[in-house]
C-alpha cells in the first residue's frame, strides 16, 4: 500500500548543527552500483520518510515532500513540506519555508519539480504567500483551508553559485513566484496542480482545474507560465505570461492533465481526451509551449496503425521532446520517436514519421508480452525505467496475467508487495533487435543490499535479490546515471529502520577498460608517442569519466599529449575514447621506463589503471605509424567562414609495412561534442592504404568555426595492430557583435538592432530575454543583418539585455547588448517624430 505516513508527533529540538547528514548507502554486486538512503532523518534513531522523488539534471539535487522534519527550519509537525537533498553537501534543506502569518496548520506543500542544476524548484502548495510572492486572490475555503496553487522558488538568488544560504535571521536566503492561476466558477475556486519545471528553468506547466479539485470535468487544462528573472537570473515574484496550451479552441482535445516539459519550455506532453478520432479514448499529444508556434497533434496510432490509448496517468519525455513513453494497454509501456532518423526535425511533420514500440517487452517466440508501468525517462531520452514485478531467473520481466510466471504469491501487477524498479538501455534493445538478437535482461535498481537472500516473492533461484516491498515515483538525471525513487522495503540500504515510504537513489557506475599502447624504442634525446585506447566496460547505464593522469615511478617522462578525448565524457555500451600520451625519456642509460595512466570514473570505488611501458636504446623492429605534427593550427575567422586546406602527413617509420585503417574528427575533452563538426576531411588518400617502411600519405583538413570562441578537435587516425596517433586540431571563431540605435528608447517606439560576424544566410532572432519583445532577420553574405525591435506598449522602464543569435541548426553564433527603456519620449523640445 502506498502511504505517506505521519511522523512522530513529538516535538523534535534539532540543532542546526545536525542538519548536515551523512547519505546511507553500499556498493551492491552490480558492478559498483549502489543506493543512497536520501529521506534519513537528522537525528540518530528518528525516522525519515518522503515521497515523489525528482532528480535535477546533473543528479545531484533531489527535492522530494515529507510529513517529517528533516530541516531544523521545519517546525511544522505532521505537515506535508517540500525538501531537496543536496548530494554533495550531504545535507537535505527546507524549500518551503513559510512566511509569517500564514498558519503552517493549513498547508500542505506536495508534486515538487527541479530545474537541471537543482536552483529552481516547482511545487504545489496551500500557502497563499511564499516569500515575496503572492496569490493575488487567496482566501481561505471551507475550514479554512488555503486552495492548493503553484510556486517556484529560486535557491540562489543572488547568482553567486552557492545555494542555500542562510541570512541573519536564520531563514535561508530564497526567492519566491507564483505560477499559478485562480479562477472561480460558481463560487467553486480553481485548484492549480501537478507543476512540471523546464530543465533551463525558464517555464512551468501546471494542471488548472477550474472546478476545484476534480480532475475528470472536461475543464481541466494545462497552462504554461513564462517566469521573469532579474540580475543573476533572480526569480522574479512577478510572471512574464500564463496562457492555455491545452486543450485549444478547435483543436479536438476536451481535456488535458498530467503534463510534462521539454527543456526549453518549447513542448508539453499531455493526457488528452481526443474527440475527432475513429475511437474514442485517452491519448498522448504533444502540444507548443508558450514560445513554439508549432501545430499540435496526438500520438494516435502505433507503427502498424493500430489506434494507441492509455488508461492510466504516467507520461514521460525526453528533454528534447524526441522520445515519448507512456502507459499502454493497462500494463505495458509504449515508447515513441519523434525523430527516427535523427535531422532534428520533429514529428508532426509531412516529411517525418514517428515509431512505436512495447518498450517494456522482453518476449520470445511464443512467450507473453512483459508486463511494465509507470514509465521514466532520462533526459537523453535514452534510460527507461517501469515498475513491474521484477525479473525472473532467466532475466524475464514475468506476464502477471499468468499465475504461474508471477513471483510466488503474486497474480497482480504488483500484488503483495512485488513491484519492483527496472530499467532498459533503449538503443541497446534497438540494436540487439536489429542484430536479430534478443534483448538483454532488464536491469534491477532495487536490488536489496545483502544479495544472499532466500527465494521468495521478491527473488528467483538465480536471480537478483530485489526490495522486500514495493518501489515507485521514479524519476532520472539527464544522462540516466542517477534513479530515484520511493521505496517501502527497507533492504535497499543502510539505515533505513523502518519500512515507510521513503527517498532512495540508485547510482549507476559502470566501468570502463583500457588497453596498454605500444610506444616506439626511441634514443635518449628523442620521443615517442601513443595512443590508449579505453572503451566501455561492465555495468549498466552511463560512464562518466571524471578525470585522467599519469603515475607512477617514471611519470615525469610520460605526459597527456596533445590530448585526449575521454575527460569530462560520458559513454555507453559501444563508445570508446583515446588519451594520447607522450614518452620522453631523462638521463641517457638505456632499458625501460615504466608509469601507469590512471583514469577515475564517476562513482566507481577504485580507478582504471593502464600500464604504460617505453623502451629506451632499442632498434626499431616492425611497422610504427607517425604523423608529421601532433597539433595543427586553423587560426581564427569569422563563423561559418571555411579555412584553406590544410595537410596532415601519416608515415610508417618501422620496417616492415603496415595499413592505415580510419580517419575520423573526434572531440577532445574540455570541448563541447559539437566542435569536432566544425572540421571536415577534404581528402583522405590514408584510411585503407598499405605503406611501406618510410612511405607516407596525406589527409586534408578545413575548419569552418560554427561558434564563437576556441574550437579544439583532434584527428585520429587508426593503423593496423591497434596503433593509433591523435593530432590536436585547433581553431577559433571572431565572437559577433550586436549594437542598438537608439541605446534609449521608451515603449511604443522602434529601435534598430545591428549585428556583425553572424553567419550568412542564417535567420537571426532578436529577443529581450525575460521579455516578450522579438524580432528576426537573414544575415547578408558579409554576416551582418538589421532588425527593428518595437517595445511594447506599457513595458517596464529600466536597463535590459538585446540578444542576437542564429537560428541555423549548424551554429550557435549569438550576441547581447544593453538597452535602456525609459518612460518618456527620449527627444528635444520641439523635436517632430517622422518615419
Amino acid at each position: 500500500m502506498r502511504r505517506l505516513l505521519l511522523a512522530s508527533a513529538a516535538v523534535l529540538t534539532i540543532a542546526a548543527a545536525m542538519l548536515v547528514t551523512t547519505p546511507q548507502g553500499a556498493r551492491a554486486a552490480d558492478g559498483d552500483a549502489y543506493t543512497e538512503y536520501l529521506s534519513a532523518h537528522p537525528v540518530p534513531d528518528e525516522y525519515g520518510d518522503g515521497e515523489a522523488p525528482v532528480v535535477s539534471g546533473d543528479g545531484w539535487h533531489v527535492a522530494f515532500s515529507s510529513v517529517a522534519e528533516l530541516d531544523p527550519l521545519d517546525q511544522t509537525e505532521d505537515t506535508a513540506d517540500i525538501y531537496v537533498h543536496d548530494r554533495a553537501r550531504h545535507k537535505i534543506v527546507l524549500i518551503s519555508q513559510l512566511p509569517g502569518g500564514v498558519d503552517p496548520a493549513l498547508v500542505q506543500a506536495s508534486q515538487p519539480s527541479i530545474s537541471a542544476t537543482g536552483r529552481y524548484v516547482a511545487f504545489r502548495t496551500t500557502s497563499p504567500r511564499m516569500g515575496g510572492a503572492q496569490d493575488p486572490d487567496a482566501e481561505a475555503g471551507e475550514g479554512g483551508e488555503y486552495v492548493a496553487d503553484v510556486y517556484v522558488c529560486d535557491r540562489d538568488p543572488d547568482g553567486d553559485g552557492d545555494f542555500d544560504e542562510v541570512l541573519p535571521d536564520g531563514r535561508r536566503d530564497y526567492a519566491y513566484a507564483y505560477a499559478g492561476v485562480k479562477t472561480a466558477n460558481d463560487g467553486v475556486r480553481s485548484v492549480s496542480s501537478t507543476p512540471v519545471i523546464s530543465a533551463d528553468g525558464s517555464s512551468v506547466a501546471w494542471e488548472h482545474r477550474p472546478d476545484g479539485d476534480s480532475i475528470v470535468s472536461a475543464n481541466v487544462g494545462v497552462q504554461v507560465t513564462r517566469l521573469g528573472f532579474g540580475p543573476n537570473g533572480r526569480l522574479l515574484p512577478a510572471r512574464l505570461a500564463t496562457r492555455q496550451v491545452a486543450p485549444a479552441p478547435g483543436s479536438g482535445i476536451t481535456r488535458a492533465r498530467q503534463p510534462v516539459i521539454s527543456a526549453d519550455g518549447d513542448y508539453v506532453g499531455v493526457l488528452t481526451d481526443w474527440t475527432d478520432r475513429t475511437s474514442a479514448g485517452r491519448f498522448v499529444g504533444i502540444v507548443p509551449g508558450d514560445r513554439a508556434p508549432r501545430r499540435e497533434d496526438v500520438l494516435g496510432v502505433d507503427g502498424n496503425g493500430a489506434v494507441m490509448t492509455t488508461v492510466d496517468p504516467h507520461l514521460a519525455m525526453s528533454n528534447d521532446a524526441r522520445v515519448v513513453a507512456f502507459q499502454y494497454d493497462v500494463f505495458f509501456v509504449r515508447l515513441v520517436d519523434r525523430d527516427p532518423d535523427g535531422d532534428n526535425v520533429l514529428w508532426p511533420s509531412p516529411s517525418e514519421p514517428f515509431t512505436s514500440e512495447l518498450a517494456s517487452d522482453q518476449k520470445r517466440a511464443g512467450e507473453a508480452n512483459s508486463w511494465g508501468n509507470e514509465p521514466a525517462l532520462s533526459g537523453d531520452g535514452r534510460i527507461l525505467t517501469f515498475i513491474a514485478p521484477g525479473v525472473t531467473a532467466e532475466g524475464r520481466i514475468p506476464d502477471c496475467s499468468v499465475p504461474e510466471t508471477c513471483p510466488p504469491n503474486s497474480t497482480t501487477m504488483c500484488g503483495n508487495g512485488n513491484c519492483q524498479v527496472l530499467a532498459r538501455d533503449v538503443v541497446v534493445d534497438r540494436a540487439r533487435a536489429q542484430a536479430g538478437q534478443p534483448p538483454l535482461s532488464a536491469h534491477v535498481v532495487t536490488q536489496a543490499l545483502d544479495q544472499q537472500c532466500a527465494v521468495s516473492a521478491t527473488s528467483w533461484p538465480t536471480g537478483p535479490c530485489m526490495g522486500n516491498d514495493e518501489s515507485y515515483s521514479v524519476s532520472l538525471s539527464a544522462d540516466g546515471g542517477v534513479i530515484v525513487f520511493t521505496s517501502e522495503a527497507n533492504n535497499l540500504a543502510d539505515g533505513d529502520l523502518n519500512s515507510w515510504s521513503d527517498v532512495y537513489a540508485r547510482l549507476l557506475t559502470p566501468g570502463m577498460a583500457g588497453q596498454s599502447p605500444s610506444f616506439a624504442p626511441v634514443r635518449p634525446d628523442s620521443e615517442s608517442t601513443s595512443v590508449v585506447r579505453l572503451g566501455y566496460g561492465d555495468g549498466f547505464g552511463p560512464a562518466h569519466i571524471t578525470s585522467v593522469s599519469v603515475t607512477g615511478a617514471d611519470s615525469d617522462q610520460f605526459s597527456i599529449h596533445p590530448a585526449d578525448t575521454c575527460q569530462g565524457r560520458t559513454f555507453y555500451p559501444g563508445d570508446s575514447c583515446s588519451v594520447s600520451v607522450r614518452f620522453r625519456p631523462a638521463g641517457s642509460p638505456s632499458g625501460v621506463r615504466s608509469a601507469q595512466l590512471v583514469v577515475n570514473v564517476r562513482g566507481r570505488a577504485a580507478p582504471v589503471v593502464v600500464p604504460l611501458e617505453a623502451v629506451v636504446g632499442r632498434p626499431l623492429v616492425g611497422p610504427v605509424l607517425a604523423v608529421g605534427s601532433l597539433d595543427v593550427s586553423f587560426g581564427q575567422r569569422s563563423i561559418m567562414a571555411s579555412s584553406a586546406d590544410t595537410p596532415v602527413q601519416v608515415t610508417n617509420r618501422g620496417d616492415t609495412a603496415m595499413t592505415v585503417s580510419t580517419a575520423e574528427i573526434v572531440s577532445v575533452s574540455g570541448a563541447v561534442p559539437a566542435t569536432a563538426l566544425d572540421y571536415r576531411i577534404v581528402s583522405d588518400t590514408c584510411s585503407g592504404a598499405v605503406l611501406a617502411p618510410g612511405d607516407n600519405c596525406v589527409i586534408t583538413l578545413a575548419h569552418a568555426p560554427r561558434a564563437a570562441g576556441e574550437r579544439p578537435a583532434a584527428l585520429l587516425v587508426t593503423g593496423a595492430g591497434g596503433q593509433s596517433q591523435l593530432v590536436l586540431l585547433n581553431g577559433s571563431g571572431i565572437a559577433p557583435r550586436v549594437v542598438v540605435s537608439p541605446s534609449v528608447a521608451s515603449p511604443s517606439r522602434p529601435t534598430m538592432v545591428s549585428g556583425t560576424g553572424f553567419a550568412p544566410g542564417q535567420r537571426v532572432e532578436v529577443t529581450s530575454p525575460g521579455h516578450l519583445e522579438r524580432a528576426t532577420a537573414t544575415a547578408r553574405s558579409d554576416g551582418g543583418f538589421t532588425a527593428t525591435l518595437l517595445l511594447f506598449s506599457g513595458t517596464t522602464p529600466g536597463p535590459r539585455t538585446i540578444l542576437a543569435r542564429s537560428l541555423g541548426p549548424d551554429t550557435s553564433a549569438q550576441a547581447e547588448t544593453n538597452l535602456l527603456v525609459t518612460s518618456g519620449r527620449m527627444a528635444p523640445p520641439g523635436f517632430v517624430w517622422r518615419r
